[in-house]
């Protein structure tokens, strides 16, 4: 498994590359629009929001919940976008200026 990195706190140069990395998965994407919608879920209702959003099956949303769990979440929460609380199941949003920016470019 490999080591994730947080986003850059200083105004260096690798923060757009960190951004860019974190915003590259369709599902980090799509879980960081309904979390921006709502920003505190439970892990199924937000595996569900994200599930309708990608139109995925009932038996793929299950799937979905654990790469939620197991990577993506994570991963969102070392970049300091997130809390997850895997104990509760449990994801609030807590945003980036940066990551907001280019969600919003790409949403255009």
């Amino acid at each position: 498994m490999t080591e994730h990195e947080s986003l850059p706190t200083d105004a260096s140069d690798d923060k757009p590359d960190h951004v860019l990395r974190l915003l590259a998965s369709e599902t980090r994407r799509a879980a960081l629009r309904e979390l921006r919608s709502e920003p505190s879920r439970s892990l199924d209702a937000l595996a569900d929001a994200v599930a309708d959003s990608e139109e995925v099956s009932v038996e793929s949303t299950e799937r979905l919940c654990h790469r939620l769990h197991h990577c993506h979440l994570p991963r969102l929460e070392t970049a300091g976008v997130c809390r997850y609380d895997p104990d509760e199941s449990r994801v609030d949003y807590v945003g980036d200026e940066t990551v907001e920016a280019v969600l919003s470019l790409l949403e255009e």
